[in-house]
């Protein structure tokens, strides 16, 4: 590419044009080849998609399990945190199930670096909260956060893509770096309820708890299986005076 100047300042202002219109087509063919020998594909069934229908298809979207908890008072997932949280509403937006397409997809956002999955589920989220008012009063998000060990490892927190969608959709902010984690553990999902119980002190603290004094809190994470992660990031929050906590997930262990 090559710019030509003249004492003449109009010549140089139309060669600077023009240079910078060239620069732009260049990107823009460059962009056309990478769609053409790496399209961008379905994160479930590898099907090739434009890139701006999203990362999952049309037909896959129709078959994912919606658990259509945002609008349902009393669901599995609240049920399920009786007596261990005191939450006011939970969600999920999709059943999981063992070598299913949610399992498929979770698996591409934790390990494979598709953050783009979680944008998109967490906007998907956000308009199924959205279409009730069930979550008005939330004031604000909180994600669970990796141990820096582990993030350094993964390279991302797979919830913060699903934390700013939701941020972005409802119009409240998100706090990435106001829970952080303490301890590194490993999964607690084979564990036994006394055994998990038993490890979750002290393994989350907050960093400024002020921040979250009389505020209705949105705790979220990419899946809730046992719901024992979250009850490790209640114990700092407890303390907390006036705070109200729900949850909301990308997914629900059916």
């Amino acid at each position: 590419m090559y710019f030509f100047f003249n004492t003449e300042n109009n010549f140089s202002k139309v060669s600077i044009k023009l240079g910078k219109r060239m620069a732009k087509q260049l990107v823009s063919n460059l962009l056309d080849a990478c769609q053409l020998f790496y399209p961008e594909t379905c994160a479930i069934c590898s099907r090739i998609q434009d890139r701006a229908a999203g990362p999952i298809c049309f037909f896959c979207m129709y078959d994912l399990p919606l658990t259509e908890f945002s609008s349902w008072p009393q669901n599995r997932l609240e049920r399920s945190f009786r007596g261990r949280l005191p939450i006011e509403a939970g969600t999920a937006l999709l059943y999981f199930y063992k070598k299913g397409p949610v399992q498929k997809l979770m698996h591409r956002l934790k390990y494979r670096n598709r953050p783009e999955i979680g944008t998109f589920l967490g906007k998907w989220l956000a308009s199924e909260i959205l279409a009730g008012s069930r979550f008005a009063s939330v004031d604000c998000i909180l994600p669970v956060p990796l141990h820096p060990k582990k993030l350094r490892k993964r390279g991302y927190n797979q919830v913060i893509p699903m934390g700013l969608a939701l941020s972005e959709v409802l119009g409240i902010p998100m706090y990435s770096g106001l829970l952080v984690k303490n301890k590194e553990t490993r999964t607690r999902t084979t564990k036994g309820r006394e055994e998990r119980n038993s490890s979750i002190t002290g393994e989350y603290s907050l960093q400024v708890a002020d921040v979250l004094q009389g505020k209705h809190v949105l705790l979220i994470d990419d899946i809730i299986t046992a719901g024992s992660t979250l009850e490790a990031c209640w114990q700092p929050m407890r303390e907390v005076q006036g705070l109200r906590l729900s949850v909301a997930s990308l997914a629900f262990t059916a």
